[in-house]
């Protein structure tokens, strides 16, 4: 049988032209990618952290201790705690630590780990839930991102909240800048009479119209809203019953909160914050002081949106604020549950 080859022509030694650019095309792309997943890893490694990074590791780490010496399930953590007397930890469930720590965000990594080993970032043991949500606080007032800064304000107001139902919560914490409320009719015994952490002062710089914010003005509102409610209680409640304490340190608490100069400033808003009129809270012919405590829970959720929104200088005044008024909420209406994030949802 003849056999028959193809014309010269036809006939070729190398890859065709395009197969060979094909290959040489996916074998630069995965070389750019093996580069670029090397350069990855170089950066985790030697990246370095940032303030705001820190601050919420630092807040998570002392989450953490929060669960471990002050959960009220667990005994052990009770003993290991040694001289640190939680308030009332049992009012933190765990579905609210856990809740906290969520958004708190994930651990450190073991390079974050070892950046803040070397910053000297290493918490302290809690010593109390007031100790605990003061260095939340003190971390919310310091960052620079806003969603960060509220929620390590609405942990901190869940902490105090949860602490509120101590005896000794009436006593100021050590990150506490204001002093007790003229108003107080006991001498210190009630946590209404805390003005917290940024205290009244008249000449205070108003706040201008760059704290004309919609939350800034909500919550100014709000605690408008929750003075308005406490001097109607304060109307109907015999002056011989316990709960009138509470409520006539409330009534002055939030007056000079309102007649603080960064309050004045808002209110001095176009529009303003305040309302002409209030319906009072539902249940208040019933328990007018608890309707109080209620009307000042809410107060303090709008200061948690209103934290992420404040400029330098006004942050720090509203975390007092968010201080009292959680406090004071927790006080005059003990039976609602504490909540994980108040103010975040």
């Amino acid at each position: 049988m003849e056999q028959t080859r193809p014309p010269e022509e036809f006939v070729s030694s190398h890859p065709s032209t395009p197969r060979e650019r094909s290959w040489r095309t996916a074998a630069a792309v995965l070389a750019v990618v093996l580069l670029l997943v090397v350069a990855a890893g170089l950066w985790a490694h030697w990246r370095p952290l940032s303030d705001d990074d820190a601050a919420r590791l630092a807040a998570r780490a002392t989450a953490e201790s929060v669960r471990a010496q002050l959960h009220p399930g667990s005994s052990a953590s009770s003993a290991q705690a040694g001289s640190a007397k939680p308030s009332d930890g049992s009012l933190l469930t765990s579905a609210v630590l856990d809740r906290q720590l969520d958004e708190l965000g994930p651990p450190a990594t073991p390079t974050q780990t070892r950046h803040m080993t070397e910053r000297g970032e290493e918490s302290p043991a809690v010593e109390s839930l007031s100790d605990a949500a003061g260095r939340l606080a003190d971390a919310a007032d310091g960052v620079h991102d806003a969603d960060l800064a509220a929620s390590l304000a609405a942990v901190a107001a869940s902490w105090w909240a949860a602490d509120a139902s101590s005896p000794s919560s009436g006593a100021a914490s050590p990150s506490t800048a204001g002093s007790e409320s003229s108003g107080a009719a006991d001498g210190g015994a009630t946590t209404g009479e805390v003005t917290g952490r940024g205290s009244p002062s008249a000449s205070a710089t108003p706040a201008g119209p760059v704290g004309c914010e919609p939350e800034q003005l909500a919550a100014v509102t709000a605690v408008d809203r929750a003075q308005f409610v406490a001097e109607a209680a304060q109307a109907r409640i015999s002056t011989g019953n316990a709960a009138r304490t509470d409520v006539d340190a409330t009534v002055a608490r939030l007056h000079d909160t309102l007649e603080d100069g960064r309050a004045a400033g808002l209110l001095g808003c176009d529009p303003g914050p305040v309302a002409a009129w209030y319906d009072l809270p539902e249940g208040f012919t019933t328990d007018p002081a608890r309707a109080t405590g209620a009307a000042e829970r809410e107060a303090s959720e709008a200061v948690v949106r209103a934290v992420a929104t404040s400029t330098a200088g006004q942050r720090s005044w509203w975390l007092g604020v968010l201080q009292d008024t959680a406090h004071g909420a927790q006080r005059l209406d003990p039976q609602k549950p504490v909540a994980a994030l108040p103010g975040r949802g």
